[in-house]
């Protein structure tokens, strides 16, 4: 249980810096600088030994498909090449703590994560146990993370829309 509890509360923290609020790394630069998207986020799907991340944007202008998704991948990329900022991290670890506590203060929200969790995993995890978790990662950890699960190999691509153009990952 205290493996999970690591790896999720990582998973969580990087999916939070990647794409969770208007604070995000792929709202700023995919919607703010770029304007290439008009929401844009990700979404993190999380088993007992498996997982994957999501991230989902709307975008009213096909013809921007090659330059938003090179967007993306720069997001990505500057993850995993560069630690996340003191300022950045902090930012993010506490919006993701309270989250978790406003989620887990919803009566249906609690019940479904806890059941969601239970079912996942077999275990009973409390939310005040994964903040815990939470409050010790580093920012080294999360570029760890990053290196190790955004290998182009192991990415899989899938558009929906009217995009005309293809790209293949490096």
């Amino acid at each position: 249980k205290q493996n999970l509890l690591s790896e999720w509360s990582r998973l969580l923290l990087l999916n939070t810096i990647l794409g969770k609020g208007l604070s995000s790394r792929l709202w700023s630069k995919c919607v703010e600088d770029e304007v290439l998207f008009e929401t844009i986020g990700s979404n993190l799907e999380l088993y007992s030994y498996t997982g994957f991340i999501q991230i989902g944007g709307v975008s009213s202008e096909s013809t921007q498909f090659t330059f938003a998704f090179e967007s993306i991948l720069s997001v990505i990329d500057a993850l995993k090449k560069t630690t996340v900022s003191i300022n950045e991290f902090s930012k993010a670890r506490e919006y993701l703590k309270g989250r978790l506590i406003l989620d887990n203060e919803d009566i249906v929200a609690s019940t479904v994560w806890q059941v969601s969790l239970f079912i996942a995993t077999g275990h009973d995890i409390e939310v005040a146990e994964l903040i815990e978790y939470i409050q010790k990662i580093d920012s080294n950890e999360i570029r760890a993370l990053s290196m190790d699960l955004f290998v182009p190999e192991r990415m899989i691509v899938t558009t929906v829309g009217t995009a005309k153009h293809t790209i293949l990952l490096d």
